[in-house]
Order: structure tokens, then C-alpha cells, then sequence
């Protein structure tokens, strides 16, 4: 299936809980939100929301500086 994630086309294999593709991607979950089709997803939800074809993901990272 193909997802679209931070405006690049993604090609995934499987059905897959946003949950599990974050941990397959190594992301820190303590740093980042994560948009899905427009919405932003709480970390809570994320093991129910199954990632489907023609997806849209934004994962916003937050960065410390001063």
C-alpha cells in the first residue's frame, strides 16, 4: 500500500497500526505529534488507527534551543 508521510510517497507492506509502523521507525514518541489525514493523532489512539492506501502522515518533531 502507498501512504503519503511528510509529502513523500511511501511504499508499505501489511496492514499496520500507526503504533507499530512509529516503532518499526524507531520514532522517539516523547518528541513528536503525528498528523493522519489532517487530524492530529493523541498517543493514546494510535494502537487503534490502522494505516490504510492513500494515507497522509506529518509527524512534527520538537526541538529544544535557546
Amino acid at each position: 500500500m502507498k501512504i503519503t508521510i511528510n509529502g513523500e510517497m511511501v511504499e508499505l507492506t501489511g496492514s499496520l497500526s500507526l503504533q507499530k509502523w512509529v516503532e518499526e521507525q524507531s520514532i522517539p514518541t516523547r518528541t513528536v505529534i503525528i498528523e493522519y489525514n489532517g487530524e492530529i493523532v493523541p498517543e493514546e489512539l494510535w494502537r487503534n488507527t490502522v494505516l490504510k492506501q492513500g494515507d497522509k502522515l506529518e509527524i512534527l518533531k520538537f526541538v529544544g534551543g535557546g
